[in-house]
């Protein structure tokens, strides 16, 4: 038997194989495919012509994500918060390299402001809805958002931890004007 172990990168898919009964290691490295990360993976699988059926434990790690927020490759998002908090990602007050340092620089919002909308909804920390999501206004958002050329919509609404069907209420509204479109909630 076999353990295999890749890690996708952003411009290279390694892989070791472990024969076990050996104790012999195997190396192959290719490019990464980021479009379709799989087919570097298969690709190396089939440069050392590994049987899946002898894989006995498979490990798997990937720098794709990391690489794409660092870099700021990725696709452009638009973000549909709670009234009221637009500007969290930019007021970052929750964690600072350099506490006090009063010259530190931050670093810049995943999503820029202008691609940071709002809806008038609430949902307290129990979990109750003290202001339903209103369909119209979402509606006017998303299209204002895909006006802008988003490629994406990332739904992150206050509380949404406690009772999510503000966000799920927001994401059908995505789902009908944008079927296509990549949708994460938080």
């Amino acid at each position: 038997m076999k353990r295999v172990g890749v890690d996708i990168g952003g411009t290279f898919t390694d892989l070791v194989v472990l024969d076990e009964i050996t104790g012999a290691v195997e190396r192959t490295k290719t490019l990464t495919t980021p479009r379709s990360p799989e087919d570097g993976f298969l690709q190396a699988v089939a440069d050392r012509q590994i049987k899946l059926d002898d894989v006995a434990h498979f490990l798997h790690g990937t720098t794709l994500v990391t690489n794409l927020i660092i870099e700021r490759t990725g696709a452009k998002v638009g973000l549909i918060t709670t009234k009221g908090f637009r500007d969290v990602l930019e007021i970052q007050r929750s964690y600072r390299d350099e506490l006090y340092n009063l010259q530190w620089d931050k670093p810049k919002a995943l999503v820029p402001r202008h691609l940071r909308l709002t809806i008038d909804e609430r949902v307290d920390a129990h979990g109750a809805v003290l202001r339903a999501a209103d369909v119209a206004e979402t509606r006017a958002v998303v299209q204002r958002l895909l006006d802008l050329g988003v490629e994406a919509i990332a739904i992150c609404l206050l509380n949404a931890y406690a009772n999510p069907g503000n966000e799920m209420a927001v994401a059908r509204v995505v789902r009908e004007i944008a079927p296509g479109l990549a949708l994460s909630l938080s």
